[in-house]
């Protein structure tokens, strides 16, 4: 994988926009940051993240994923505000797997909800964030942005019927990405996802004249 990384805002917006991703050293990522908010709760904010609790609801039984959840209104002028702690609820056609009840997860811890690290963060910023989480508990060699690391990879685009006009700009409105493909060991192991809301755009599979 190449050893590429960004140091501005502006070399992390080109690099996302259209590989996905980018490698940002720690404290590149907190300059580009800096800029946005002050970060002076940062390492009590990383620290919540060790206080996720557990996802009861998974529908293989499983309990190895943790989270917590908090509903924010975003208007178009005016502060972005915390609404009163509520479900977390999808359809059954928003989400076959998981759709159709009321999911109740812990609340985002107030003092973090309403702290400086939790805003204005750019949503390629935020995939930048969750790199590695499931490589370093599952102990794999994959899902690393990194040099020596194997390279798998998820073909995201804007999910259907977001309001947003491009990936970045979906997420930034509170939509998760579509995934129109997941790549590993260099086969296709999945097109179009069927369990969250699907890609608008797939990649296609062409084969050399």
């Amino acid at each position: 994988m190449s050893s590429q990384t960004s140091s501005t805002f502006e070399s992390l917006h080109a690099a996302v926009d259209p590989r996905g991703f980018a490698f940002v050293e720690g404290a590149a990522m907190r300059a580009i940051l800096e800029p946005f908010g002050p970060l002076t709760d940062w390492d009590a904010f990383a620290d919540s993240w060790n206080r996720l609790e557990l996802d009861t609801y998974m529908a293989d039984g499983g309990r190895y994923r943790r989270r917590r959840h908090a509903t924010f209104a975003a208007p178009a002028k005016g502060p972005i505000t915390r609404k009163p702690h509520q479900p977390h609820y999808q359809s059954l056609d928003y989400n076959p797997l998981h759709g159709g009840i009321e999911r109740w997860f812990e609340p985002v811890e107030e003092e973090f909800g309403a702290g400086s690290s939790l805003g204005g963060i750019a949503p390629e910023q935020v995939f930048c964030f969750a790199t590695g989480n499931t490589a370093r508990l599952r102990k794999l060699n994959c899902g690393l942005i990194e040099c020596g690391r194997a390279a798998d990879f998820v073909f995201l685009d804007r999910a259907q019927h977001t309001a947003g006009r491009t990936l970045l700009e979906s997420v930034a409105l509170g939509d998760i990405p579509g995934v129109g493909m997941v790549v590993i060991d260099g086969s296709v192991r999945c097109h179009r996802s069927r369990n969250t809301p699907p890609a608008t755009e797939v990649p296609v599979v062409t084969t050399p004249h």
